[in-house]
Formats: structure tokens, sequence, C-alpha cells
């Protein structure tokens, strides 16, 4: 049995009414089994969650979510929050770390009955020590030795990528410094760390492989010019495969899938 998984950061699309809708339908044209939405909703913003779970429970998904963080002194800046979804029995649910909360389940390819653990994660946007640590934490204290799966926005790019070898280049990082737009300034410098390459590098040395191999452009949407997310599955899973979905005019992100079995 093959299971297709999806990956969309929503830009707390759940907390914008006329975001709602455009959410809902994509999801429902993917046709995904189990989809995992970092930054789904901004959590002072909540009046629109009874309508978005029971819409997708239409569409015979059981829902799970929560924020971010439950402790974290960052937390009254950041109050984004986790959805996922799954159409299969998973044992899904919300778990707390110490950076930021994952999803996690474990679904059953019913052909082989071999258990996936899956994690859904939305790795730290600011710099590259804070996203390898997310990436260790995970696998020195969540991730088995079995079937794996680990998808979401992790704000990482493969050093190998074109994009990724211009930006680390003295010159463009001299270029990002100079932007007199403070905020424009932020993105060029964190973009260029994204580039590093070294937190995907992690995951793949711990035996995680992208399940896209050609590193197909997911952000800025609608004119994507690097990747930054990501489906990574351990050797025993096969990609029979992956979609970047078109622009959807809710998020900076495309929403990505693989289909997958092991």
């Amino acid at each position: 049995m093959s299971v297709t998984f999806a990956s969309w950061n929503l830009e707390n699309s759940f907390s914008k009414e006329a975001r709602v809708n455009p959410v809902i339908e994509a999801v429902k044209r993917a046709d995904a089994d189990v989809v995992v939405f970092p930054e789904a909703f901004d959590e002072s913003r909540l009046e629109f969650l009874d309508e978005v779970t029971e819409r997708f429970e239409k569409q015979g998904y059981e829902v799970a979510y929560g924020p971010y963080y439950a402790y974290d002194q960052q937390a009254e800046q950041m109050r984004q929050a986790f959805m996922a979804l799954s159409r299969i029995p998973s044992g899904m649910k919300i778990v707390q770390r110490p950076y930021r909360s994952i999803v996690e389940m474990f679904p059953v390819d019913e052909a082989t009955g071999t258990m996936i653990q899956v994690v859904g994660a939305h790795f730290d946007d600011r710099n590259e020590p804070a996203r390898m640590a997310q990436a260790q934490d995970l696998i020195d204290n969540v991730f088995d030795t079995g079937a794996r799966v680990l998808m979401g926005d992790l704000n990482a790019m493969h050093a190998s990528g074109r994009w990724a070898r211009l930006l680390r280049r003295p010159d463009s990082r001299l270029a990002a410094e100079l932007v007199p737009h403070a905020t424009l300034q932020s993105i060029a410098t964190r973009v260029g760390d994204m580039a590093s390459g070294t937190t995907l590098e992690l995951l793949q040395i711990n035996g995680f492989n992208d399940a896209d191999p050609t590193q197909r452009r997911t952000w800025p949407s609608p004119l994507p010019q690097v990747a930054l997310d990501h489906i990574m599955v351990s050797d025993q899973i096969h990609v029979t495969g992956f979609d970047v979905q078109e622009h959807i005019p809710v998020s900076d992100h495309r929403m990505i899938s693989a289909t997958l079995h092991t």
C-alpha cells in the first residue's frame, strides 16, 4: 500500500477568513493521506478553527493541532501552531520538544505490516545553529531505527543546489548585508544562512534521504527560487512520486507531497 504525505507552511491561513476555503480546497485536490501544516494558525485568532476542523473531518481526516511553544520564553512573541491531518490510523499527536513542538504519528503500511514513524517539524528560520539543534534533538531523542519520515518547512537547502552555491559566495553575503531595508536585509541574511547545507547534511549522515533528489523549488511562491520544504525518508522507504503543488495565494510556500511505501 502506498501512502501520500504532504506538508504546507500556511502562514497562519486558518486565522484569516479569506484563506480558509482556498486551503481546504487545495488539500482536497492533493488527496493526501497525511498532511502537516506548519504555521497553521495564530493562537490569538482561533475564530475559524472549529469550521476548519469540521470541514476536514467531513473529508475523512482525523485532526490534531497544538502550539509551537508551551513553556518557551518566546511563546509571547511567536504564537503559531501546528495542525496535522490523517485519514489512516496513526496515533497522531502534537509533542512538545525543547525547541519547538513537533507532530508525531505511526501509520502502518498495510501491505507490508511495517510501522512508519512520521515527524512533522518546522525548523527555526533565524540561524543554522538553531536548525542543527532541532535536527540533532530529533535524531538523538525522537527517531527510532526503523522506517522514518521527517517532513515540513525545514528552512534548509542542500549545499549542492545552484542557488545554495550562489548564496554562499562572499559577494552574495556582502550584498545581503548592504540591503538598505531592515526587513529585507534580515530575510536576505537568513536565507543566505539556510544555504549552508549543514542541517540537511546532518540528516543525510543519519540515514535520511530527500524524497525529491531534484530539489524542486518551494519558496517564495508564486515564483519559487529555493527548496526550503522537504520530505526526508529513511532507507526502508521507497518513493514512487513527488510533487510541488501549484501556487495558491495564501502563503509564501508551496505545498509538497510524496507517495511512499515500505
